[in-house]
């Protein structure tokens, strides 16, 4: 790695990824998987949400997560936005162009830097956020049902600290390398 710009070259990610191979008699249980649970969780949730939604205003799963943001934390600036949902910049800016056309946002330019906008919801998108709503409330309540109270604020709690950690140490600038380094297992012989 050259130390000056945090760049890899072929043989050094090579040499790495040699280095963390797991022994072949590894087993790997995807259904375990933290990542693969919580797009599973993400996947089924926005299945049936879609569903309603989409039939609906004619939303997107990207649109609905936006319209969630902005119906709590509004306004934003698409930058923000796009931190908050991780995705990249120009796919968030498509979705609010999406939703501008369906009249459910409304666009301003921030006093504070003209250079950018501040996106809310219209009276038409907070209108599709309270019809939205509940039923994101009872697909949540269906999926925690199996846990006590006391256990599904324990999970909130676990996820959320998960997740502040994923959004400081997973960006999409932060090099597989790094990751790896830091937090692989080198091989273990099998001598």
């Amino acid at each position: 790695m050259n130390s000056n710009d945090q760049t890899w070259d072929k043989d050094e990610a090579d040499a790495l990824i040699e280095r963390m191979k797991l022994a072949e008699d590894h087993v790997f249980r995807s259904e375990e998987n933290i990542a693969r649970l919580c797009s599973v969780i993400a996947n089924r949730t926005s299945w049936i949400m879609q569903s309603m939604y989409g039939e609906r205003f004619g939303l997107t799963v990207l649109g609905w997560r936006i319209l969630a943001i902005l119906g709590s934390q509004a306004p934003l600036p698409a930058k923000t936005i796009a931190e908050m949902v991780a995705t990249d910049q120009v796919t968030i800016s498509r979705a609010i162009d999406q939703l501008s056309i369906k009249k459910l946002i409304r666009r301003r330019v921030d006093p504070s830097d003209r250079r950018r906008q501040l996106i809310r919801l219209s009276d038409r998108g907070v209108e599709a956020y309270r019809q939205i709503i509940p039923l994101f409330i009872a697909a949540e309540d269906a999926l925690l049902s199996p846990l006590s109270a006391s256990e599904a604020a324990e999970l909130r709690r676990l996820l959320t600290i998960v997740t502040k950690r994923a959004e400081a140490r997973l960006s999409e600038n932060t090099p597989w390398q790094e990751v790896l380094t830091e937090f692989g297992s080198p091989a273990k012989n099998a001598d």
